[in-house]
């Protein structure tokens, strides 16, 4: 799921203030709000798999999953793309 486009979402949204009265707007802006919270909800879950699964960034910006044979750590590139993934996520 792609991040939603917030500055779009903040002009319908304030495009959408109530006392215009426009059921349009309003209506576009339920269904932004309901898609932030639903791409929220599944960021939530996917940072938290990948910290069950072992995936950590250590004090200097390191990433490496705990769960990995240590003399294999540097050779995962797909653990490498989920915890580079995670920091992104986290910003």
């Amino acid at each position: 799921m792609p991040k939603p486009d917030l500055e779009a979402i903040g002009k319908r949204l304030d495009d959408a203030h109530p006392w215009r009265h426009d059921n349009y707007l309003i209506d576009h802006a339920c269904r932004d709000i309901a898609a932030l919270l639903a791409w929220v909800e599944k960021l939530e879950r996917a940072k938290e798999a990948l910290k069950m699964l072992g995936f950590v960034r250590n004090n200097r910006g390191y990433c490496f999953c705990q769960n990995q044979d240590p003399n294999q750590r540097y050779h995962s590139l797909f653990c490498h793309e989920a915890c580079e993934a995670l920091a992104a996520l986290e910003e």
